[in-house]
């Protein structure tokens, strides 16, 4: 039987990770025009950079940093793997970016641009991917994944159906991924009717401000890399 996993990403093994994902980004002729646009988040753990200007433009909320880690872990627990936290958030900015995530791209930045299209960059790094709550937009998410071979995670919501057929329609995109070959799992990290789920701009993202949620909130794990060439 397997041991069991860690419950924490090893700080010496993260280290090396995010060292990796710099050495690329500094050899890479594609990725130089990428370490230009991108911002990079200030962890101690990593050399300290200042940006400056940062638009000022930002997500309407962000995932409570809680559930983020503890849905994570459970994923990972689940598959029996290594943790390995998001190094990039990519729909985010400097206020709402995850805390584990070492560089996030903003709105304005354009996940979707060609310009995040290295496949080496994404193999090395782990995704976190919060985009607006929109069908199209979470399709255009995983198509993304699938077209780059990244890995990491997806969350989005899964709207009730028992009295509104018509959200079946916005929960196309869950059924999208599971059909995939780079899908691994999904879980609920949180219920339709839960607070303290969302943590809106007004509040500074750091609180919910007493909302209730009005969808179940899913968390989406997807590994393309096995169809690199």
């Amino acid at each position: 039987m397997a041991s069991p996993v860690s419950e924490a990403e090893p700080s010496a093994a993260r280290q090396k990770h995010i060292c990796a994902i710099f050495n690329h980004m500094d050899s890479c002729r594609d990725c130089r025009r990428l370490q230009r646009e991108m911002h990079m988040c200030d962890i101690p753990t990593i050399e300290p950079r200042v940006w400056r200007g940062v638009r000022p433009r930002m997500l309407n909320h962000k995932l409570n940093p809680r559930l983020y880690s503890q849905g994570i872990k459970r994923v990972y627990r689940k598959l029996r793997q290594p943790i390995m936290m998001p190094t990039i958030d990519c729909f985010s900015c400097r206020r709402s970016a995850q805390q584990s995530a070492n560089m996030y791209i903003t709105k304005e930045q354009d996940f979707f641009s060609r310009t995040y299209d290295c496949e080496t960059f994404w193999s090395l790094s782990v995704a976190w991917a919060h985009p607006p709550s929109t069908d199209d937009t979470l399709r255009r998410t995983i198509k993304a994944f699938a077209r780059r071979k990244m890995h990491g995670f997806i969350c989005g919501p899964r709207w009730p159906t028992e009295m509104d057929t018509r959200n079946e329609d916005k929960n196309a995109w869950l059924q999208r991924a599971r059909r995939l070959s780079g899908y691994k799992m999904d879980i609920k990290i949180a219920s339709r009717g839960a607070h303290n789920v969302y943590f809106p701009e007004s509040y500074g993202f750091i609180a919910s401000g007493g909302r209730a949620c009005q969808y179940s909130t899913m968390l989406v794990y997807m590994d393309f890399r096995a169809e690199r060439d």
